[in-house]
């Protein structure tokens, strides 16, 4: 059966997806959003093969691909300024030869026009009023690994991180376009989609904040809970 929610509450942070076999907390804090459902695709399955995860705790939420995927509503980032994050271990290798079909771990957009935000497994990408930025590709990700990534804007770069190193980052400026596409874990926010962006693997520690973390901010805590998450500036 799918996740169920434990509970839902929004406050003045950030928003923390937590996926746990029968656990989830979501916090969320974005002014002007508010989570108006949080949708678990049937597909998706909360149980979780631990010898799969090298190095990774229990309760991870398992997308076995073909549109699996959570919605958690229209939760747009404005300004200019975003941290995405995410751990993340992948478990089937992606049949075409791009970095971008390494699965989109965190959608919100359906195409360069629009991406409030979109991270994945080897880049990030934003669209702002300046136009459409992705960070320049970089080595590929190893299946059946676990990686903390991160996506971060700070209104003059855009810049990729991978276990809390700096890969790659792009000149960047301009505000954060938005949309009303659900942000969506797993695949595109655009359902309809057909091209191979459906992430397969596990999933976990989703952090979404309209704040530009720094990279120290980051790596403290790439792979372990945030304490106290209701309690964190931004």
């Amino acid at each position: 059966m799918p996740v169920k929610p434990m509970y839902l509450k929004i406050t003045k942070a950030f928003l923390l997806i937590f996926f746990g076999v029968l656990n989830l907390s979501l916090h969320a804090q974005l002014t002007k959003s508010t989570i108006k459902q949080l949708n678990i695709n049937s597909s998706s399955k909360d149980s979780v093969n631990e010898s799969t995860l090298s190095g990774c705790i229990n309760n991870w939420l398992y997308l076995n691909g073909t549109k699996s995927s959570v919605t958690i509503g229209d939760l747009d980032i404005t300004g200019n300024e975003v941290t995405i994050e995410a751990l993340f271990n992948r478990t089937i290798p992606y049949t075409t030869p791009n970095e971008i079909y390494a699965g989109d771990i965190v959608s919100k957009h359906l195409d360069p026009k629009d991406v409030n935000y979109l991270l994945r497994p080897n880049t990030a990408e934003i669209t702002t009023t300046d136009g459409y930025f992705r960070t320049p590709d970089i080595c590929d990700i190893d299946l059946n690994k676990t990686y903390h990534v991160a996506l971060v804007y700070n209104g003059k770069k855009l810049k990729f991180y991978r276990n809390g190193f700096l890969m790659s980052e792009t000149p960047c400026t301009g505000n954060m376009i938005t949309n009303d596409w659900p942000t969506t874990f797993g695949t595109t926010a655009y359902p309809p989609n057909n091209l191979p962006v459906d992430f397969t693997g596990f999933i976990n520690e989703v952090r979404i904040w309209n704040k530009a973390r720094s990279q120290n901010q980051i790596k403290q805590y790439a792979n372990s809970s945030l304490p106290n998450p209701t309690t964190q500036n931004g």
